[in-house]
């Protein structure tokens, strides 16, 4: 089952962020919509806890513009787990939807964090993104993670970009 925590507020440039995430979840899940203001496709990141160092590591793959894309990157000081839409779209209210399960998130759980997420949309034939993303966070496993930020890296997260925190629960 899944209880509702809490939502993004109005952006603030490139970062959104929910904070004060409770320790008391099996799993996360986030739910959302989102694009930037920028000049070109973005790419959505995430950090935990305010971390910036090299901990974020990811595999991401499927259709980009056409054709297949697949790709891993190693310690990197954000996590990616999305691309999305620029400003030229928006003017057709173009936005990515985005879905991701967080898990190990609790210090007490074995292993470290990760996450799966899938965030996808199509403006033309040669403008479309349908990938996939999982990733796994190297920092301290004892910590818990109470903060997620979300950077856009091309201008501006949009005005009617938003993010759901909910938490899996057993019952």
């Amino acid at each position: 089952m899944l209880e509702y925590i809490a939502s993004t507020g109005t952006p603030s440039g490139s970062f959104l962020e929910i904070d004060a995430i409770p320790n008391t979840y099996n799993s996360l899940y986030i739910s959302g919509v989102m694009s930037c203001s920028g000049t070109t496709v973005g790419d959505a990141y995430m950090r935990f806890n305010t971390v910036t160092t090299s901990t974020y590591n990811f595999v991401f793959g499927g259709e980009r513009d056409g054709g297949t894309n697949v790709s891993y990157t190693s310690s990197t000081n954000e996590g990616k787990f999305g691309r999305l839409p620029d400003d030229d779209m928006n003017v057709g209210f173009v936005y990515a939807p985005v879905w991701m399960d967080i898990f190990a998130y609790r210090g007490d759980q074995p292993g470290n964090a990760g996450w799966y997420s899938l965030a996808s949309f199509v403006d033309t034939t040669t403008t479309s993104q349908n990938q996939f993303y999982s990733g796994w966070y190297t920092e301290d496993s004892t910590a818990d993670i109470t903060k997620i930020q979300f950077i856009t890296s091309q201008g501006a997260w949009d005005s009617d970009t938003e993010f759901h925190l909910y938490g899996r629960t057993t019952s």
